[in-house]
């Protein structure tokens, strides 16, 4: 079992890795294992094989793309019974690669990236669509890609059905830009799951939590302001007033306003002086 500094570290090396080398499963399962240190990586990996081997085997060249996702879909949703957790959409497990294996339960960020990485590997030209409220996939083929819905059992979606979910989910006047629909990389996928969990932590008041998943959104992408002022508060909470005001003037660095300046401006000195005061 690793301990938590073990689990850190991989991280923090990970993060150091440009997109290409970023081996997104093992990522996922260091991020799994923050509860759950007793995870078998290898049984999770071997799973994953089995599924791409399945899938290779019912493959051929002259498959045409609509065919090739059908076959996918079969074995993921019909055979395998993966499916989206409607019922406890926020719970934490859903965005734990182990949890959402063991018990084919899944949001649409995990879910699609089974489906990617199962195809990818068996040879399909596979990546992540990292939609504003709903994450999906796209296969890519010579002719343009195919979207597609993991989190409803691997539904096909036209440009105007995506643009649709937005709009509703975002409310009549979001705009909807083309570019939403470029791949998600790794990282991108990696700090979106990453902010879910922050997100159910900070609701259910694990604080201890929602500082480890603040910690590696900011070592992913250590210009994040948002992260940085959450950290910021947070240190504060926990009592720890000169991190939180090194990561509160970094947030109004990245951040410039005349009202973030007043507001989080007087708060540091305020922090500031606590500390002096601890010394």
């Amino acid at each position: 079992m690793d301990t938590l500094e073990t689990i850190r570290n991989k991280f923090s090396s990970l993060a150091e890795l440009p997109d290409e080398e970023i081996d997104l499963v093992g990522a996922t399962l260091i991020i799994a294992r923050i509860s759950y240190p007793r995870l078998d990586e290898t049984v999770y990996r071997r799973y994953l094989s089995e599924l791409t081997e399945r899938l290779r085997s019912r493959l051929n060249e002259t498959d045409r793309p609509v065919a090739m996702i059908e076959k996918l879909n079969r074995i993921l949703f019909e055979e395998e019974g993966f499916r989206g957790n409607r019922h406890n959409y926020f719970e934490p497990d859903n965005s734990f690669i182990n949890r959402v294996i063991d018990r084919k339960l899944g949001i649409p960020i995990t879910l699609s990236l089974i489906y990617t990485e199962v195809g990818k590997q068996a040879g399909m030209n596979l990546s992540g669509i990292s939609l504003p409220v709903h994450f999906i996939a796209a296969l890519f083929h010579e002719s343009g890609r195919i979207l597609i819905d993991p989190f409803n059992h691997g539904e096909i979606l036209s440009e105007k059905e995506c643009r649709t979910i937005v709009r509703r989910r975002l409310g009549e006047e979001s705009a909807f830009d083309t570019r939403q629909l470029n791949p998600a990389g790794p990282k991108e996928m990696l700090i979106r799951m990453l902010r879910n969990l922050k997100a159910i932590y900070l609701k259910t008041h694990n604080d201890m939590k929602a500082f480890q998943m603040l910690h590696w959104i900011l070592t992913l992408d250590p210009g994040s302001g948002a992260e940085l002022r959450e950290r910021g508060l947070l240190y504060e909470a926990m009592g720890n007033t000169d991190r939180a005001a090194k990561d509160l003037e970094r947030y109004i660095a990245l951040s410039p306003g005349k009202e973030t300046e007043r507001i989080i401006g007087s708060k540091i000195e305020e922090l500031k002086k606590k500390s002096t005061r601890l010394h």
